[in-house]
């Protein structure tokens, strides 16, 4: 590699001021090519202008060769015919230049202009830089939803092997903008590299893992591998229950209609910690009676429920309070609704559960004792009549394994030597069925039931019912039905 220099008097011809040129352009280039790898650098997002039109804002790219691709401007095109139905399109950006005619003179253009040119097809040409993909509408319009996708292409900084270390990550230091796509890579990590401090909850993604860690790293491994061995550990060793704090008050502070949660925390029936970090007020100003709870909600935070309806069963929330609010004129057009009692007054309503350890004993080896040997009877009430499939579900929370059912009903069929019965539903799954044979049409009998075993069931809240086997079965009021379930520690 050769570069120019310079004396006093020195005759200097254009291949000469080229080689200057050349040299300095040469040098960025390559030093871009190898600390960099190719993609967007600053802006050039693409967004929807109307059904035929994208607007691709100014920015800077670098492509593999190293050479900077800048757009000076905002660039709207018209792609019209371009698309297709259902068909993919693929937004890419490339390096382009041309001489400028408005520097000519006799030996020629004294300027050449450097540009960035924008493509729209199915593919990207290549030695471009990928902005965005999406795909046509059956209507050959550009979808409403953010254009973009995991092949845009963002240029970030090259790490040698096992440069990144726990020294040089502060806590939080990783973000997912700051991780390119399949930027993680097996040569790119030093085992004990990255520990759990240095990354932020959801950050690393499939989309920033290199398909070729696949079995090593996964996406849930790299940052929720602990959370779930926590969540495991707080499961079998605690029934789901509040902590401490989470009691609720009324608070005329803001209006009589108020009720405030303290701090606290409550461990739900996955093993999850719910974490209060401030007291929370909530508006209960409609007539109804109120649940109040805590849950984690989609953002894996800690949120208050306060609902006239009984909280969902999937939702896993733990129950602080239930009271029914005061009105001056009940039911529909009520006037006024107000929580009830002094202020300062602590609710209950009988649903305030404790967590508390899990102790399993095995006295001289005679027998065994252990809080996960809990018995709920679900149900115990008469039939409707025959027209009811199913009786309405009834939630129960099991700390997962084995359950044993206990069930009890009885009815009669129209059709002699028949069998009729009843099935004993967990989770919409008919998971065990009580019967008897009816030699005698309308005569009413009862269903012969032994311990009925319900393996393999996962930890949380389930859903519990019982419906007639088939339409031959008849039940009606005279027929009195129970579900009584017994969860076993194993």
């Amino acid at each position: 590699m050769k570069r120019l220099i310079y004396f006093d008097k020195q005759f200097l011809r254009e291949p000469d001021f080229t080689d200057e040129q050349a040299y300095h352009l040469g040098m960025r280039r390559r030093l871009n090519a190898v600390l960099h790898t190719s993609g967007v650098a600053d802006g050039l997002d693409v967004v929807r202008k109307s059904d035929s039109e994208i607007t691709v804002a100014s920015g800077i790219a670098i492509d593999t060769a190293g050479r900077e691709i800048v757009l000076d401007a905002d660039q709207t095109l018209d792609l019209g015919t371009q698309l297709q139905p259902n068909a993919k399109v693929v937004v890419a950006i490339a390096y382009t230049e041309t001489p400028d005619p408005a520097g000519e003179d006799e030996g020629g253009s004294s300027r050449m202009t450097e540009a960035a040119e924008i493509t729209v097809a199915a593919a990207a040409p290549k030695g471009s830089v990928v902005l965005a993909t999406f795909t046509a509408t059956g209507d050959r319009k550009i979808p409403t939803t953010a254009l973009g996708g995991d092949a845009r292409q963002i240029a970030s900084a090259k790490l040698a092997p096992a440069t990144v270390g726990a020294k040089e990550l502060g806590r939080g230091a990783v973000t997912s903008d700051a991780l390119g796509q399949k930027a993680v890579t097996d040569a790119a990590l030093a085992d004990g590299a990255v520990k759990r401090p240095a990354l932020g909850a959801g950050i690393i993604t499939e989309a920033h893992l290199d398909p070729a860690l696949a079995g090593r790293i996964t996406s849930t491994a790299a940052v929720e591998a602990l959370a779930a061995s926590q969540q495991r550990l707080t499961r079998a060793l605690h029934t789901p229950g509040i902590v401490e704090g989470l009691t609720v008050v009324k608070d005329d502070s803001l209006s009589k209609q108020t009720v405030t949660i303290s701090p606290g925390v409550a461990i739900d029936a996955l093993g999850r910690e719910l974490v209060l970090t401030e007291p929370t007020q909530r508006s209960t100003a409609h007539d109804g009676t109120y649940s109040i709870g805590i849950f984690r909600n989609a953002t894996g935070v800690a949120e208050i429920y306060a609902d006239r309806q009984a909280p969902a069963p999937e939702a896993n929330v733990v129950l602080l309070a239930r009271y029914k609010t005061l009105c001056t004129n009940p039911g529909p057009r009520s006037q006024m609704c107000v929580v009830p009692g002094n202020v300062g007054d602590e609710f209950d309503g009988g649903v305030r559960v404790m967590a508390g350890a899990r102790v399993t004993r095995i006295p001289g080896g005679a027998g065994r004792a252990n809080a996960a040997w809990r018995v709920t009877q679900v149900c115990d009430q008469q039939y409707p009549n025959n027209t009811v499939e199913k009786l309405p579900e009834w939630p129960f929370t099991s700390t997962g394994g084995t359950l044993l059912l206990f069930a009890s009903g009885s009815g009669t069929s129209a059709i002699p030597n028949n069998t009729i019965g009843m099935h004993i539903i967990i989770d919409d799954v008919a998971r065990a069925t009580a019967t008897v044979y009816v030699k005698v049409p309308d005569q009413r009998q009862a269903f012969v039931v032994n311990g009925l075993v319900v393996t393999d069931v996962p930890a949380g809240t389930h859903k519990a019912a019982i419906s007639r086997r088939d339409t031959n079965t008849l039940m009606n009021s005279t027929d009195r039905v129970t579900l009584t379930i017994l969860e076993l520690p194993f």
